[in-house]
Protein backbone atom coordinates (compact mmCIF):
# COMPACT_ATOMS: atom_id res chain seq x y z
CA UNK A 1 0.00 0.00 0.00
CA UNK A 2 3.30 2.22 0.48
CA UNK A 3 4.36 1.41 -2.66
CA UNK A 4 1.12 2.95 -4.10
CA UNK A 5 0.96 6.12 -2.75
CA UNK A 6 4.00 6.90 -3.19
CA UNK A 7 3.88 6.19 -6.87
CA UNK A 8 0.13 7.91 -6.90
CA UNK A 9 2.57 11.44 -5.29
CA UNK A 10 5.14 10.81 -7.42
CA UNK A 11 2.70 10.84 -10.86
CA UNK A 12 0.53 13.64 -9.41
CA UNK A 13 4.45 15.68 -8.86
CA UNK A 14 5.57 14.56 -12.00
CA UNK A 15 2.33 16.05 -14.37
CA UNK A 16 2.99 19.25 -12.51
CA UNK A 17 6.29 19.62 -14.10
CA UNK A 18 5.05 19.34 -17.44
CA UNK A 19 6.36 22.54 -19.96
CA UNK A 20 4.00 23.98 -22.56
CA UNK A 21 3.15 26.69 -24.73
CA UNK A 22 1.07 27.64 -27.91
CA UNK A 23 2.01 28.09 -31.56
CA UNK A 24 1.74 31.40 -33.50
CA UNK A 25 -0.09 30.74 -36.99
CA UNK A 26 -1.40 33.44 -39.61
CA UNK A 27 -3.60 32.84 -42.79
CA UNK A 28 -1.33 32.65 -45.90
CA UNK A 29 -3.62 32.50 -48.27
CA UNK A 30 -7.42 31.80 -48.96
CA UNK A 31 -8.95 30.03 -52.16
CA UNK A 32 -12.24 30.17 -53.61
CA UNK A 33 -13.61 29.05 -56.83
CA UNK A 34 -13.29 31.77 -59.90
CA UNK A 35 -17.13 32.80 -60.04
CA UNK A 36 -16.33 33.63 -56.39
CA UNK A 37 -13.50 36.00 -57.28
CA UNK A 38 -15.35 38.09 -59.90
CA UNK A 39 -18.59 38.14 -58.03
CA UNK A 40 -17.06 39.27 -54.83
CA UNK A 41 -14.00 41.12 -55.35
CA UNK A 42 -11.04 41.76 -54.29
CA UNK A 43 -9.73 40.08 -50.56
CA UNK A 44 -8.02 41.46 -47.67
CA UNK A 45 -6.28 39.03 -45.13
CA UNK A 46 -5.13 41.05 -41.50
CA UNK A 47 -3.88 38.79 -38.52
CA UNK A 48 -3.30 41.43 -35.53
CA UNK A 49 -3.42 40.81 -32.02
CA UNK A 50 -5.85 42.93 -29.95
CA UNK A 51 -6.35 42.19 -26.21
CA UNK A 52 -4.21 39.23 -25.34
CA UNK A 53 -6.08 37.33 -28.20
CA UNK A 54 -4.73 36.88 -31.98
CA UNK A 55 -7.27 37.10 -34.81
CA UNK A 56 -6.34 36.05 -38.30
CA UNK A 57 -9.23 37.68 -40.18
CA UNK A 58 -10.01 37.31 -44.19
CA UNK A 59 -12.86 39.71 -46.01
CA UNK A 60 -14.15 39.98 -49.58
CA UNK A 61 -17.75 41.57 -50.64
CA UNK A 62 -19.45 38.67 -49.09
CA UNK A 63 -18.00 37.59 -45.95
CA UNK A 64 -15.60 38.51 -43.39
CA UNK A 65 -14.24 36.02 -41.07
CA UNK A 66 -12.29 36.04 -37.94
CA UNK A 67 -10.25 33.05 -36.66
CA UNK A 68 -9.14 32.26 -33.75
CA UNK A 69 -7.16 29.29 -33.39
CA UNK A 70 -7.58 27.25 -30.19
CA UNK A 71 -5.89 24.40 -28.53
CA UNK A 72 -8.88 22.12 -29.26
CA UNK A 73 -10.20 23.86 -32.11
CA UNK A 74 -10.59 26.97 -34.60
CA UNK A 75 -12.88 29.24 -33.50
CA UNK A 76 -14.57 31.76 -35.86
CA UNK A 77 -17.21 35.13 -36.07
CA UNK A 78 -18.49 34.97 -39.65
CA UNK A 79 -20.09 38.09 -40.71
CA UNK A 80 -22.98 37.74 -43.83
CA UNK A 81 -22.38 41.16 -45.85
CA UNK A 82 -24.71 40.16 -48.61
CA UNK A 83 -28.35 40.81 -49.06
CA UNK A 84 -28.86 36.90 -49.42
CA UNK A 85 -28.73 34.12 -46.67
CA UNK A 86 -25.60 32.13 -46.52
CA UNK A 87 -25.65 28.40 -45.71
CA UNK A 88 -22.65 26.79 -44.16
CA UNK A 89 -23.05 22.82 -45.82
CA UNK A 90 -20.99 21.21 -42.62
CA UNK A 91 -21.07 17.75 -44.20
CA UNK A 92 -18.54 19.21 -46.93
CA UNK A 93 -16.28 20.72 -44.73
CA UNK A 94 -12.93 19.72 -43.59
CA UNK A 95 -9.63 20.11 -42.14
CA UNK A 96 -6.89 19.45 -44.02
CA UNK A 97 -3.64 18.36 -40.99
CA UNK A 98 0.21 18.91 -41.65
CA UNK A 99 0.39 15.63 -43.26
CA UNK A 100 -1.87 16.54 -46.10
CA UNK A 101 -4.77 14.46 -44.94
CA UNK A 102 -8.08 15.58 -45.45
CA UNK A 103 -10.91 14.49 -42.30
CA UNK A 104 -14.44 15.92 -41.16
CA UNK A 105 -14.91 18.59 -38.92
CA UNK A 106 -18.17 18.90 -36.58
CA UNK A 107 -18.63 22.05 -34.90
CA UNK A 108 -20.49 23.51 -31.75
CA UNK A 109 -23.70 22.03 -30.81
CA UNK A 110 -22.83 18.19 -32.18
CA UNK A 111 -22.31 15.57 -29.69
CA UNK A 112 -19.27 13.59 -29.99
CA UNK A 113 -21.13 10.37 -30.21
CA UNK A 114 -22.53 11.75 -33.52
CA UNK A 115 -19.33 13.36 -34.77
CA UNK A 116 -20.15 10.85 -38.00
CA UNK A 117 -24.01 11.51 -38.29
CA UNK A 118 -25.05 13.92 -41.07
CA UNK A 119 -25.00 17.79 -39.74
CA UNK A 120 -27.66 20.32 -41.00
CA UNK A 121 -26.78 23.39 -42.60
CA UNK A 122 -26.33 26.18 -40.09
CA UNK A 123 -28.09 29.46 -42.15
CA UNK A 124 -26.53 32.89 -41.90
CA UNK A 125 -29.13 35.76 -42.51
CA UNK A 126 -28.20 38.94 -44.59
CA UNK A 127 -26.27 41.08 -42.57
CA UNK A 128 -26.14 39.40 -39.60
CA UNK A 129 -22.91 37.14 -38.05
CA UNK A 130 -22.77 33.66 -36.37
CA UNK A 131 -20.34 32.82 -33.39
CA UNK A 132 -18.93 29.42 -33.93
CA UNK A 133 -16.30 26.75 -33.82
CA UNK A 134 -15.13 23.68 -35.64
CA UNK A 135 -13.15 20.68 -34.24
CA UNK A 136 -11.36 18.25 -36.66
CA UNK A 137 -12.94 14.52 -35.71
CA UNK A 138 -9.71 12.43 -36.15
CA UNK A 139 -9.01 14.13 -32.99
CA UNK A 140 -11.90 12.91 -30.97
CA UNK A 141 -11.80 9.85 -28.85
CA UNK A 142 -12.98 7.77 -26.39
CA UNK A 143 -11.04 7.71 -23.18
CA UNK A 144 -11.37 4.63 -21.08
CA UNK A 145 -9.60 6.51 -17.95
CA UNK A 146 -7.08 5.33 -15.81
CA UNK A 147 -5.87 5.92 -12.00
CA UNK A 148 -6.70 9.32 -11.46
CA UNK A 149 -9.08 9.97 -14.36
CA UNK A 150 -12.71 8.23 -15.33
CA UNK A 151 -13.83 6.90 -18.69
CA UNK A 152 -15.53 9.61 -21.16
CA UNK A 153 -15.07 11.31 -24.88
CA UNK A 154 -12.37 13.48 -24.93
CA UNK A 155 -10.25 15.44 -27.69
CA UNK A 156 -6.59 15.69 -28.40
CA UNK A 157 -5.30 19.12 -28.91
CA UNK A 158 -4.89 20.11 -32.48
CA UNK A 159 -0.92 20.24 -32.64
CA UNK A 160 1.00 18.86 -29.67
CA UNK A 161 1.79 21.65 -26.59
CA UNK A 162 3.30 19.78 -23.55
CA UNK A 163 6.45 17.69 -22.60
CA UNK A 164 7.89 17.13 -19.61
CA UNK A 165 10.94 19.02 -20.34
CA UNK A 166 11.65 22.29 -22.41
CA UNK A 167 14.41 20.23 -24.61
CA UNK A 168 11.85 17.72 -25.34
CA UNK A 169 9.04 20.22 -25.80
CA UNK A 170 11.30 22.07 -28.34
CA UNK A 171 12.02 19.01 -30.10
CA UNK A 172 8.39 17.99 -30.50
CA UNK A 173 7.21 20.85 -31.67
CA UNK A 174 9.92 22.15 -34.17
CA UNK A 175 8.46 19.06 -36.41
CA UNK A 176 5.33 21.46 -37.03
CA UNK A 177 6.99 25.40 -37.46
CA UNK A 178 6.92 25.51 -41.31
CA UNK A 179 3.87 23.67 -42.08
CA UNK A 180 0.29 24.34 -42.90
CA UNK A 181 -3.30 22.91 -42.14
CA UNK A 182 -6.40 24.22 -44.15
CA UNK A 183 -9.98 24.63 -43.55
CA UNK A 184 -12.74 23.83 -46.08
CA UNK A 185 -15.93 25.90 -45.86
CA UNK A 186 -18.71 25.23 -47.95
CA UNK A 187 -21.03 28.31 -48.57
CA UNK A 188 -23.75 28.64 -50.64
CA UNK A 189 -25.54 31.43 -51.51
CA UNK A 190 -28.70 31.17 -53.52
CA UNK A 191 -28.15 27.78 -55.55
CA UNK A 192 -23.96 28.56 -55.94
CA UNK A 193 -21.79 26.94 -53.27
CA UNK A 194 -18.46 28.81 -53.14
CA UNK A 195 -15.62 26.10 -51.67
CA UNK A 196 -13.44 28.95 -49.39
CA UNK A 197 -10.29 27.34 -48.33
CA UNK A 198 -8.21 28.76 -45.89
CA UNK A 199 -4.32 28.31 -45.36
CA UNK A 200 -2.55 28.84 -42.12
CA UNK A 201 0.92 28.77 -41.54
CA UNK A 202 2.56 27.72 -38.32
CA UNK A 203 5.04 30.24 -38.06
CA UNK A 204 6.28 29.54 -34.56
CA UNK A 205 5.88 28.01 -30.76
CA UNK A 206 6.41 29.94 -28.22
CA UNK A 207 6.91 28.23 -24.58
CA UNK A 208 4.70 29.41 -21.60
CA UNK A 209 6.77 31.50 -18.75
CA UNK A 210 6.14 29.62 -15.51
CA UNK A 211 4.26 32.85 -14.18
CA UNK A 212 1.70 31.82 -16.99
CA UNK A 213 1.14 28.24 -16.48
Amino acid sequence: MRKFVLFLLFAILMSGCTVSGYYVLNISEVERPQSANERYGEQKIINFKENNRISYTYEDELIKIAWFPQLFEFSFILENKSDYSIKIIWDDAAYVNTKGASGRVIHSGIKFTERNYPQLHTVIAKKTYLDDLLIPVENIFFNEGGLLSGSGWDVNPIFPIKANAKRNLEFLTKQYIGKTVKILLPLQVQETVNDYIFTFNITDFIIKKRSEW
